[in-house]
C-alpha cells in the first residue's frame, strides 16, 4: 500500500526518501551529472542539404542550477533572511475580522446557539 506524503511526519522523510533509493549518494551522483551536463549539437548545412558536424556543448542552465544547487547545500551562501512585520500580521487579522459580522466579533464559536450561527 502507498504511503500518502502527508502521513510521513518531517523527522521521517529522510528514512522514507531513503527506502525508495532517494540517498544522499544517489542525490550527489545526480548533482555531479548535472554539473557536466552536455548535449551533442547537430550543425546542418542548409545549402548542402546536410549535417555537417555535430559538437558537444555544454547545457548551461543545467549546470548554473546545479552549481547553485551545489553551493547552498555546502553552505556557501549567507542563511536567507526573512522579516516579518507585526503590521503584516495584523492586517490579516484585521481582514479576518472585517469578514465576521459585528454581532460575532468578540465572541467565541462555543457561544454562538444555533440560533444565532446563520443557519436557523
Amino acid at each position: 500500500m502507498p504511503v500518502k506524503l502527508t502521513e510521513i511526519h518531517p523527522e521521517s522523510m529522510g528514512n522514507y526518501l531513503d527506502s525508495i533509493g532517494i540517498t544522499r549518494e544517489a542525490l550527489a551522483e545526480e548533482l555531479k551529472r548535472e554539473l557536466h551536463a552536455f548535449e551533442v549539437k547537430p550543425f546542418y548545412d542548409s545549402k548542402k542539404g546536410q549535417v555537417v558536424y555535430s559538437k558537444k556543448m555544454p547545457i548551461w542552465s543545467i549546470k548554473q542550477k546545479a552549481r547553485i544547487d551545489a553551493h547552498r547545500l555546502r553552505g556557501d551562501y549567507p542563511v536567507e533572511k526573512r522579516e516579518l512585520s507585526l503590521s503584516t500580521t495584523a492586517s490579516v487579522i484585521d481582514t479576518v475580522l472585517g469578514q465576521a459580522g459585528e454581532r460575532e466579533r468578540g465572541r467565541l464559536p462555543s457561544e454562538l446557539g444555533d440560533d444565532d450561527d446563520g443557519t436557523g
